[in-house]
């Protein structure tokens, strides 16, 4: 293979390469932060109150 036809096909696999490593850096930044809980997320006072009401209904025995 001559050198320039070598150097045609390095370029694209490289940009690849660097756009493969700026996803995973991504990746790993987003995953690196502490879980949010949904309610956490929630400003709707009602929406708040639900969440609440549906947690204290999963605590419930199943049959009262």
């Amino acid at each position: 293979m001559h050198e320039c036809e070598h150097a045609g096909i390095v370029k694209p696999i490289m940009a690849e390469r660097d756009a493969n490593k700026e996803a995973l850096e991504h990746v790993e930044k987003a995953t690196d932060s502490e879980p949010v809980n949904g309610e956490d997320l929630v400003e709707s006072e009602d929406l708040k109150r639900q969440f609440r009401e549906a947690k204290e209904r999963l605590r419930e025995p199943i049959g009262e």
